[in-house]
């Protein structure tokens, strides 16, 4: 076997210039659009938030407004989504299929709801109630390994709000018909800021950072 030049096997070992793979850049997300009653609408990547899709679905005499009749419309069709047996409650298991297939956390948070977590300056956290979320005071993440902040990404996607059991009145774990339309109507109130019977898009749709990001939720709970 003749010996290999060490000159060409040093070429071989040297790789071409500008061979070297560019940075990979981070996946870009597919903007979500979560309804008043928790159903996600997905756009497209680049996209602005499907809050459009929302509406054309909604407003079903298309006058550009979603009135409460058709918020309460609206409701009734997505309970009958999540009610798969449709005995007319939507139980534990059902509620578990919300958060396991129709919108995970990722997608809730994604769609604009904040947890009920949140980090300060002093790396501790707040805890509690959608209405009150630091009820319960606060907690160091030092007993968790720090505090990185994938792990309080995590964490916080585990205490994003989940529209559908918020509905459960009576917290019995089942949520009925009813209970799912009167919290229709509390939401529709909340988010008809100016009080004219009449929800329209620039009532839902939160202010922007200066990269078109969206930097608040912008519908209320």
């Amino acid at each position: 076997m003749k010996a290999i030049p060490l000159v060409l096997l040093s070429l071989a070992l040297v790789s071409p210039a500008g061979a070297q793979s560019p940075p990979q850049q981070p996946p870009q997300r597919i903007p979500v659009y979560l309804s008043l009653m928790g159903e996600p609408f997905r756009g497209t990547v680049g996209g602005p938030r499907p809050l459009a899709d929302w509406f054309a679905v909604a407003d079903r005499d298309h006058d550009g407004a979603v009135s409460r009749a058709e918020m309460l419309e609206d409701a009734s069709r997505f309970f009958k989504i999540l009610d798969v047996d449709g005995d007319g409650v939507i139980n534990t298991i059902e509620m578990s299929r919300y958060e396991r297939e129709i919108a995970p956390a990722q997608i809730r948070f994604d769609g604009g709801l904040k947890p009920f977590r949140s980090s300060d300056k002093s790396d501790s956290v707040g805890r509690g109630s959608p209405e009150d979320p630091d009820r319960e005071g606060r907690r160091s993440f030092s007993s968790i390994g720090g505090g990185s902040r994938r792990m309080l990404r995590d964490l916080q996607y585990l205490e994003v709000p989940q529209p559908v059991m918020m509905a459960d009145g009576d917290v019995n774990q089942r949520v009925t018909a009813d209970e799912f339309a009167k919290m229709a109507s509390k939401r529709f109130v909340l988010n008809d800021k100016n009080g004219d019977g009449r929800l329209e898009a620039s009532e839902l749709t939160p202010p922007l950072d200066k990269k078109g990001r969206p930097i608040g939720p912008g519908q209320r709970w």
